[in-house]
């Protein structure tokens, strides 16, 4: 083995949807040493992982830090998995609260109110009714993995909260997790939401990180390797941290992309596109890492208080489903299928079967169905059969049909399975065509020029005709998402401001209108992702602007997950309190304690302290296992408000500390 082979370095994961990438690079992050690829495997990612591995050819004795970006927190939230939670409400009220339809903005779970809560200023206006919390989770035990608990005004003084949690943890021995842990915004309601959805994750998350550690170990890495995972506005988090906040690895991939894209490309400020098997991640870059959302990430459908990028999903990938039009024409996606030329391999689907199909996509449905993940206990009786049917090997939709006595495919019990990936969907896709055309190098050639060859045919075109023609769809529609994507950013109102949208349209679908409104992006582009080089140029075009496909664009996500920085951010807010006799004196608010003082410079004092501390805290031993010191930045920033004589009138100050160290130490 050479030295190179052996020499220190960081082992770069991306476990997506699709493909799971993986690089190893040198500690730096400037040179790529080797990458690899292999299908993620959705009932366990640390088997896709230790292929990836396998396949790189690499000895991890040399690895000094492992850092991993993952869908699993995504795909576990939005297919509604993970641990059963029971939801504690300190301080609400529950009537006004179900008249409020609050609990709407809450996942549903088993929710106890609880008497106990604190005012504005952190003062305790309601003990906490400790008899009362003993009763409510006594039902809970055996029938819940997890408990959150939040609290109003916990924030300004989380006492009821940790005593809440002692009396949990004591009653059921259950995981627990408190709102002010994680936030701290106003805002119950979103905490209570933050709370919930982050207990959810914690035995995934755990699950995931015992099974990926020996996999690697497996393959030659020291069991005293740290290992981090990205978080969703692209910094590092420990290990340690990653079990107690999974919530923060939602967005993980998309942030691990737009980082490896802008470092391959050295692009500081731009637009990233990455393109992937089932989606495309849009994401707006600024200074080497991804814009976030001011609001917070949207995690099924709610509002959370953990940091979100603010980009775009569009449902368009490689894998998109490639359906001709009965009129003329093509349709691509939003549905995801198997693409034909990788199903022999990954699925055992033969060239003979292949080069049987006479058309493809008839009744816009998939053409082969091949089997998933184990099938659940509470099939119906047509799905079971179906199930069981695939079971035996890859079957066309229509001898389904014909076996199950059906008159159409149409009407195969296939909608569940197909959501839980219990049977997997077969079907002509974007990758099939370039694959066709030589430009995907792991496909069954043979099998890629038959699905092209069909497709051609009934579309009245050549290849070259057909490569150019689904160039164009990708293009369209990835410069319309861009577009919008930077609308949503720095004009959120368009779409009610004079029809901009329409106008955007316009613009990237080059239409006949006689008007056209130019749209011009002021930053590059990057692509990255496997197909990134047969859509994203055109894109960039249409929008007037450069376009980089880096070397290495294929595995982004797996090298920004290498380059990464650790970093975290803690942050105290210090606010007047106004006496009735008029004196006024300045209260600390922490997620460790209120604190009082008589001087505003004291109490400043003391905020950056504590900032200080919780932000090294959060790094969890990040600076013993790599032997480095901590650098602290602190930075300030005040509220202040008009007053009626037109002067300016202070309410506060938030102190915030960023304690982060490099991540190519070690």
């Amino acid at each position: 083995m050479t030295a190179e082979a052996v020499s220190p370095g960081v082992l770069g994961i991306d476990a997506g949807g699709t493909f799971t990438d993986v690089v190893l690079a040198d500690p730096g992050g400037d040179r790529i040493i080797a990458s690899a690829k292999a299908p993620t495997r959705y009932s366990d990612l640390s088997l896709g992982i230790a292929d990836g591995v396998k396949a790189l050819g690499r000895d991890l004795g040399h690895v000094g830090r492992v850092c991993l970006s993952t869908t699993l927190a995504t795909n576990t939230l939005v297919e509604g998995l993970g641990a059963g939670v029971g939801l504690v409400l300190l301080g609400f009220n529950a009537e006004a609260a179900r008249a409020q339809d609050l609990l709407s903005q809450i996942p549903v779970c088993p929710t106890a109110f609880v008497h106990g809560c604190m005012d504005v200023h952190g003062e305790v206006s309601q003990p906490l009714d400790e008899e009362g919390l003993r009763r409510a989770l006594a039902p809970w035990r055996g029938k819940v993995g997890a408990v959150a608990i939040c609290g109003v005004f916990a924030i300004r003084n989380p006492k009821h909260e940790v005593r809440a949690a002692k009396i949990a943890a004591d009653e059921g021995g259950w995981p627990v997790v408190c709102g002010h842990e994680l936030s701290g915004e106003l805002n119950a309601v979103t905490r209570a939401a933050t709370a919930v959805l982050n207990a959810r994750l914690l035995p995934v998350v755990r699950r995931l990180l015992d099974s990926v550690r020996p996999a690697l170990e497996m393959h030659g890495l020291p069991k005293d390797t740290p290992m981090y995972l990205v978080r969703g506005d692209g910094a590092l988090m420990t290990e340690s941290l990653a079990r107690a906040r999974p919530l923060e690895v939602f967005f993980s991939g998309p942030a691990a992309s737009a980082i490896g894209a802008g470092h391959l490309a050295s692009v500081e400020r731009g637009v990233v596109v990455d393109i992937g098997g089932t989606t495309s991640d849009i994401i707006l870059l600024d200074e080497g890492t991804p814009l976030l959302s001011p609001d917070g990430a949207v995690v099924g459908g709610l509002r959370c208080h953990v940091p979100g990028i603010h980009g775009n999903t569009l449902g368009l990938g490689g894998d998109s489903h490639l359906r001709v039009r009965p009129a003329g024409g093509f349709d691509l996606g939003p549905g995801r299928v198997e693409p034909v030329s990788l199903a022999t391999e990954r699925f055992g689907l033969r060239l003979e079967q292949i080069q049987g199909r006479i058309s493809w996509g008839v009744y816009g449905l998939p053409d082969f169905l091949v089997t998933g993940a184990p099938e659940p206990e509470d099939l119906l009786p047509g799905e079971r059969a179906l199930t069981q049917l695939v079971a035996k090997g890859p079957v066309t939709v229509e001898r389904a049909a014909e076996v199950l006595d059906l008159p159409s495919p149409s009407l195969l019990p296939m909608q569940r399975l197909l959501a839980e990936r219990v049977i997997l969907p077969v079907g002509p896709t974007p990758t099939d065509v370039l694959a066709a055309a030589g430009e995907v190098g792991h496909a069954e050639r043979r099998a890629a020029r038959h699905v092209a060859g069909v497709l051609c045919r009934d579309l009245g075109m050549t290849l070259s005709e057909l490569l150019v023609a689904l160039r164009a769809a990708m293009a369209e529609r990835l410069a319309y998402g861009i577009g919008r994507t930077c609308l949503d950013h720095w004009w959120p109102n368009y779409r009610w401001e004079g029809g901009a949208d329409l106008a955007l349209r316009d613009e990237v679908g080059r239409n006949d209108a006689f008007l056209h409104v130019n749209a011009t992006l002021a930053v590059p582009v990057v692509g990255v992702g496997a197909p990134a080089g047969a859509a994203v140029p055109g894109a960039a075009e249409r929008l007037g602007t450069e376009c980089h496909i880096p070397q290495w664009a294929e595995v982004g996500g797996a090298v920004g997950a290498a380059v990464a920085r650790v970093k975290r951010m803690a942050t105290v807010k210090v606010k007047p309190l106004f006496e009735p006799s008029g004196a006024v004196r300045f209260a600390l608010y922490s997620r460790r304690s209120r604190e009082v003082f008589l001087e505003m410079e004291d109490a400043l004092s003391r905020a950056e302290e504590i900032a200080t501390e919780l932000a090294r805290e959060d790094l969890a031993g990040a600076e013993g296992n790599d032997g480095e010191a901590v650098e602290v930045l602190l930075d300030t920033a005040e509220e202040r408000a008009t007053d009626s004589w037109g002067g300016s009138l202070w309410l506060g100050t938030e102190v915030r500390a960023v304690a982060r160290i490099a991540a190519r130490e070690g």
